[in-house]
């Protein structure tokens, strides 16, 4: 279905058929539930990971879930929410406590998206300085009432702390092979916080992301509701 048909109506990027950009139906009644429940003071922590694969468009899904989520929370329930890729984007943890707490400070209920969080949160690193202040991070961050994204290589590389207990969902993209063999981008497991922890604890060993069964298979379109260009520079 259609999302943000204000923010980006007909003709603002290429192929564009409706105002707005698709979201899997599912995937947004999920989303929605979030943003009901974080005006009661809560704060939430995607996972968005890609089975150990690079380039299969976990930053894509990722941006597309801020951008709706910011857009949802001025819209329906009037916060002065903020997305844009000075403010919203972490790519370092330093990085991440200084903008957490920056917004936090001036546009609560808004998202943050740590892009290749692995760097950071990987476990085998989990003694480096870096991973502490993020895990400091997350231990303070609830007081913000921010939606936290991890963008992750492999879901299996996080500290179980964060895999299931500190975090919702989890997001796993992945690509198909289609009939001509070319690979195809724009597809995603959806893990609950109940599934999401059997997929650890069941998976890890032999990292298999097939050790439970996903709440939603679905797909995304290729779509960048941020400067593309500037995007890719930063990055």
């Amino acid at each position: 279905m259609k999302v943000c048909e204000k923010l980006f109506p007909l003709g603002h990027f290429k192929g564009q058929k409706s105002d707005g950009f698709y979201m899997h139906q599912e995937l947004k009644r999920n989303i929605d539930i979030l943003l009901k429940n974080i005006v009661n003071d809560w704060d939430f922590t995607i996972l968005i990971s890609g089975g150990g694969d690079v380039r299969v468009g976990k930053s894509v899904l990722g941006m597309q879930i801020a951008s709706y989520i910011a857009y949802e929370m001025q819209e329906v329930y009037g916060k002065k929410t903020i997305f844009n890729l000075d403010d919203n984007f972490v790519f370092d943890g330093q990085e991440l406590i200084k903008k957490g707490h920056d917004l936090g400070a001036k546009a609560p209920y808004s998202p943050i998206l740590f892009d290749e969080a692995g760097a950071d949160l990987d476990s085998k690193k989990v003694l480096r300085a870096s991973t502490q202040i993020v895990f400091d991070y997350f231990r303070e961050c609830g007081q913000y009432n921010l939606f936290n994204i991890l963008i992750i290589p492999d879901f299996f590389d996080l500290p179980k702390g964060i895999a299931i207990s500190r975090s919702i969902c989890l997001l796993d993209v992945y690509y198909q092979v289609d009939r001509e063999g070319y690979f195809k981008r724009g597809f995603f497991r959806f893990f609950s916080k109940p599934r999401k922890k059997d997929l650890y604890v069941n998976g890890k060993k032999f990292l298999n992301y097939y050790a439970a069964r996903p709440e939603i298979i679905g797909d995304f379109r290729e779509f960048y509701p941020i400067d593309e260009k500037k995007y890719r520079e930063i990055k």
